[in-house]
């Protein structure tokens, strides 16, 4: 099945080539850190340089040739390192991308309506299947929470309040969770009422345990 490449473009101008393969390694520490390689390209470079044809009634390794800048093919054959190296830019690029945001360890998706509409954030993630299949490292930058729910070992994502990127909304958080009575709880979600509202998660509060709801509830948002 041959996808779009105005999603998968070039990166570097590489040759994919099928062959065959009869097994595939399970890789299960995929999220674990591993080398970086810095040759010099941005996120930029790869993710809007990038060109797959994915053949998905099949397994084959990749074979990746690098160019030069005036076009001239290195003479390596691809024992595995430029594979390797290919598929570690790729996944620096991933993690750096506007599809996810929070820290370098404890990163979750972000939302883009734009890349939703258009399929993307499967695309990504067919990214992320590629390398992991072909022996390439993972995204390294998952935070344990998501990684948990994302693998199926759990059915919400309990992340805490610090690791949410916004400073303004993680600030107000606190502020809730913080709320030592139930006089200060109330004042603080009414004054936050917008945005709490937008998530879904404004209610009447009758005791000081709610604020426990109201932030695990925007949290799940």
């Amino acid at each position: 099945m041959d996808y779009s490449t105005n999603t998968y473009t070039k990166i570097y101008a590489p040759v994919v080539i099928d062959s065959s393969c009869s097994d595939v390694e399970d890789v299960e520490n995929f999220q674990k850190e591993d080398r970086d390689t810095d040759i010099g390209l941005t996120a930029a470079d790869i993710l809007s340089n990038l060109s797959f044809n994915i053949n998905t009634m099949s397994c084959s390794s990749l074979l990746v040739k690098f160019t030069d800048d005036i076009g001239q093919t290195e003479e390596a054959v691809d024992t595995g390192g430029p594979t390797r190296e290919f598929l570690t830019l790729l996944m620096d690029a991933i993690k750096t991308s506007r599809f996810f945001e929070g820290k370098d360890d404890g990163k979750y998706l972000s939302f883009d309506s734009k890349a939703a509409e258009g399929d993307e954030y499967f695309q990504v993630g067919r990214m992320v299947a590629v390398s992991i299949v072909h022996g390439g490292p993972g995204p390294r930058c998952f935070s344990p929470s998501f990684y948990q729910y994302l693998v199926g070992k759990v059915k919400t994502i309990e992340a805490p309040i610090e690791d949410i990127p916004d400073t303004e909304v993680r600030n107000v958080l606190l502020e809730i969770k913080n709320a030592r009575t139930l006089e200060e709880l109330v004042e603080l979600a009414d004054k936050h009422s917008s945005m709490l509202q937008t998530a879904g998660c404004y209610r009447c509060l009758r005791t000081l345990g709610d604020k426990e709801k109201v932030v695990d509830g925007y949290i799940q948002w």
